[in-house]
């Protein structure tokens, strides 16, 4: 007797984030990687990691910091797949020619009876994400909440795992809100202070360290990483999971990225 193993929700979406799109004709002659082409992603991967480095500027000193959170990990934190509507989907468009864009369209409206209420790319925004990712907004006719809070809807996702951004994309996954939103709508690593002394050297307590980081969560800043890089004077030391600075205004902090909250 054997046991199946079922796929775990993050599973499902870092298989997909490696997901064959093959090649696309508005690729750069293949002069660089596709997603497709990478290594599996770790399920214990980071979430998100960051680089911070001080440089010199025509005689400046200036810092800049940057920061990648892992886009299957986020969106497996954020969404989950119906795996009830993705199996249906998969076995109706099993003999379908339709690019995947079509046939999730199709299969939204004419199938499942949905309106298509928003769709756009993370692309066209601020994000941090390592790989950007397309989605769709489905509602039921005469839903009563506006579509950016309706965690009901049913919202379509195709990940980008090819070459170049306008083309390369997964095949559709088909998931339900885990929030109070339909999509995520910040895509930007926070920042928060974890430990650090002021300019004499004193401990700061827990509600210092929190005013410090105020301005760099993602419902003040549009980029934290560059508002945290604005209040820099000099870094320190940079690690994958947080780095070390002098701040202008004195203090010397660990920061530490965060993945959003939405």
């Amino acid at each position: 007797m054997t046991t199946e193993t079922k796929e775990t929700n993050l599973q499902a979406f870092l298989r997909y984030c490696r997901y064959n799109s093959g090649s696309h004709f508005l690729d750069s002659g293949g002069a660089y990687g596709r997603h497709h082409e990478k290594p599996a992603i770790a399920e214990k991967c980071p979430e998100v990691v960051c680089e911070a480095r001080s440089f010199d500027y025509k005689g400046e000193r200036r810092v800049d910091v940057t920061a990648t959170i892992e886009t299957g990990h986020f969106l497996a934190g954020k969404l989950n797949i119906d795996r009830g509507i993705q199996a249906q989907f998969e076995e109706w468009a099993a003999d379908r020619d339709e690019s995947w864009y079509e046939s999730a369209q199709v299969f939204c409206e004419e199938v499942l009876n949905l309106t298509k209420a928003a769709s756009d790319n993370v692309y066209n925004h601020e994000q941090d994400l390592s790989q950007v990712y397309q989605w769709f907004v489905y509602q039921s006719e005469g839903a009563s909440r506006d579509w950016v809070y309706d965690s009901d809807a049913l919202t379509v996702v195709f990940i980008h795992t090819g070459c170049d951004v306008r083309g390369g994309y997964s095949a559709p996954l088909f998931c339900r809100s885990n929030g109070e939103y339909a999509v995520p709508v910040d895509h930007c690593a926070e920042f928060y202070a974890s430990e650090g002394t002021d300019a004499d050297g004193n401990e700061l307590e827990r509600d210092e360290l929190a005013e410090i980081a105020e301005k760099w969560s993602a419902g003040y800043s549009s980029h934290p990483a560059s508002r945290v890089a604005e209040d820099c004077e000099e870094v320190l030391h940079s690690e994958p999971g947080h780095f070390v600075a002098r701040l202008k205004s004195g203090e010397t902090v660990k920061v530490v990225p965060a993945v959003p909250y939405n």
